[in-house]
């Protein structure tokens, strides 16, 4: 699998979440020891997370539902790590995440 596999783009339903922005989501500290958080503009909207290492190998994976969601990645070494926001309106993000210790 290459990062090219793990990324989709573009954007789904209509109304006021399929605006959302990147910059409407906040990552948190980054750089970070492995511990960072994820905020989200609005709360109850459900969001699959997936975080891949440099190589694309899946190694967090969660749904959730509220503004602030704590992700614990004390597990992993330092590197670069890439965020895929799934959100339920069908808009994809991708960010990254630097991993300091």
């Amino acid at each position: 699998m290459s990062l090219n596999d793990i990324w989709e783009y573009g954007t789904g339903a209509t109304g006021i979440e399929s605006q959302l922005l990147q910059e409407d989501i906040s990552i948190f500290p980054n750089p970070c020891n492995g511990v960072f958080s994820l905020q989200f503009p609005v709360s109850k909207m459900a969001a699959e997370i997936k975080i891949f290492n440099s190589t694309g190998e899946l190694i967090y994976h969660t749904i959730e539902g509220n503004k602030i969601h704590k992700v614990d990645l004390s597990f992993a070494t330092n590197g670069i790590y890439f965020v895929k926001i799934s959100l339920e309106n069908q808009s994809v993000f991708n960010m990254r995440i630097v991993i300091l210790k």
